[in-house]
């Protein structure tokens, strides 16, 4: 990822519009968001998605939308363990907690 001050500030500016921490609740405006981070390679865009898409389910009322949240929900979680276990084996020594032994 090549520019990632923009990224934090796209990842946080989607957090603030899915809590609607200092201003208006806006989850479309905050799906937008996570998807451009997303579409950066960033794993917290899925993430994102994935937590958001968990509390619209959590919060609506009608069946057949409720389950189209938990599907989307399902859908980005997979992508964002795929991401993170990936960003995980991008660089194997750093995460080798064995030891050598003399």
């Amino acid at each position: 990822m090549e520019n990632t001050d923009n990224t934090e500030a796209l990842v946080e500016l989607a957090y603030q519009f899915s809590g609607g921490m200092g201003g208006e609740r806006d989850p479309d405006k905050s799906l937008e968001l996570y998807e451009k981070v997303y579409a950066l390679g960033d794993w917290r865009g899925a993430h994102g998605m994935a937590a958001l898409y968990a509390d619209l389910a959590a919060e609506c009322s009608d069946p057949s939308l409720r389950r189209k949240y938990h599907y989307r929900k399902r859908k980005w979680h997979r992508i964002y363990m795929e991401m993170w276990h990936e960003s995980l084996l991008g660089d194997p020594d750093e995460y080798d907690l064995t030891t050598e032994e003399d």
